[in-house]
């Protein structure tokens, strides 16, 4: 497999820099000051599919409700997976994840229907419609959140898998992440690194910062598969679903063979079904795929583990370990926007021996994590109530 080079990707875009994109205007302009009135464009998945992403965007949504109350309006895109060569095709003009022109005359209409005066975009990807939102309500204050530098995170995944349809996903996000920068009044990111990196790849940094905030989901009762190990027993446990960063995570574990006998390595998350068989030969890594909770799971392992080496934005399974109250055993990749908090989280491991002597550090007890003391890591800087702090200061201004 070629591998590709960071500064391969920035020749490229150098390449694709130029103008591009339709002239589309829409009726109306909307240049008086208005009432604080406040637009909120998201989206939801059809296929009722949840990730770290969607996880992360109803946290945000749930925030912004509390924020401005009756007066928020919203429009929601609905993301089914565009197929087609048409439509995969319209996507590299900006109609990405649900967006088309049928919203965004609605989007429009509202503004100067409802006086908005602040619109909120839940991710970069819908940068074309901020540009519509600018050149149409120019007076409006467009503020995106980006989960990721997307550009960033699709050129990884063109790196493991070398196809057409990544080239496509790459263009098209960079294109529509290119118009989020570029048009919103202010962008918010989830890391100095983000928000630093988007300054090198299109020219403008990012505007605040905002952790990610995670929420422990409400309990219910669930049939918990007969994979899970039994209260006492010593295991760790990598969490994730089956991209690219997290897929060479775990062939990375089997490489070095991280998982032994005395302290399997369980991996949970959803579309890792499919790697059972690549993984079957090697006998402490066992891999379970989807399952309906994630609690138990966290409560019952020693540690959790994330050799990540690629990626943009936060990994939401380094500030579900600290809501646990269990350590984390993680690249330095995995705690980018942990920074502040890695060395009191877990141990930063770059390399098989480093692991090696993390895992054996809290399986002979020679290093002990407090659990109360990691949720309080949690609560001060990765909760919602942390996170809702920052977001009021920064749309109410």
């Amino acid at each position: 497999m070629p591998k590709l080079r960071l500064n391969s990707f920035f020749s490229i875009r150098n390449a694709i820099h130029e103008k591009s994109g339709v002239n589309q205007t829409l009726p109306s302009v909307c240049n008086e000051m208005y009432d604080q009135r406040v637009l909120k464009f998201s989206y939801v998945r059809l296929d009722g599919k949840v990730a770290g992403r969607e996880l992360l965007a109803e946290n945000n949504s749930k925030m912004i409700r509390e924020i401005f109350g009756g007066r928020l309006i919203e429009i929601t895109a609905r993301s089914a997976g565009e197929k087609g060569l048409v439509k995969k095709l319209v996507q590299l003009l900006g109609w990405l994840d649900g967006l088309n022109p049928a919203l965004v005359r609605k989007c429009i209409n509202t503004i100067r229907e409802e006086k908005c005066n602040l619109v909120y975009i839940e991710g970069s990807n819908y940068g074309h419609l901020a540009k519509l939102i600018k050149r149409n309500c120019p007076s409006c204050r467009v503020v995106c959140f980006f989960h990721n530098v997307e550009s960033r995170f699709f050129w990884g995944a063109l790196c493991q898998n070398l196809s057409m349809k990544a080239l496509g996903v790459l263009i098209a996000n960079f294109f529509a992440e290119r118009k989020a920068v570029k048009y919103s009044d202010e962008v918010i990111c989830l890391t100095e690194r983000d928000k630093e990196f988007l300054g090198r790849l299109y020219g403008k940094e990012g505007d605040h910062v905002v952790p990610i905030s995670v929420v422990k989901p409400v309990e219910v009762s669930v049939q918990q598969p007969d994979s899970l190990p039994s209260s006492g027993q010593q295991f760790g446990l990598f969490v994730g679903g089956a991209f690219y960063a997290n897929v060479e995570a775990v062939r990375w574990l089997a490489k070095n063979n991280l998982a032994r006998s005395s302290c399997p390595i369980y991996v949970v998350g959803r579309g890792f079904e499919k790697y059972i068989e690549e993984f079957s030969r090697h006998e402490n890594l066992i891999i379970v795929g989807e399952v309906e909770s994630l609690e138990d799971w966290y409560y019952r392992s020693s540690f959790a583990i994330a050799p990540i080496f690629d990626g943009s934005g936060m990994k939401t399974k380094v500030a579900e370990s600290l809501m646990y109250g269990r350590p984390i055993i993680a690249t330095s990749e995995a705690f980018v926007g942990y920074e502040g908090v890695k060395e009191s989280a877990g141990f930063v491991c770059n390399n098989p021996e480093e692991f090696e002597s993390a895992i054996s550090m809290i399986l002979d007890r020679s290093r002990v994590f407090d659990s109360d003391e990691l949720r309080v890591i949690y609560n001060s800087n990765f909760s919602y109530d942390a996170s809702l702090k920052k977001m009021e200061r920064i749309l109410v201004s």
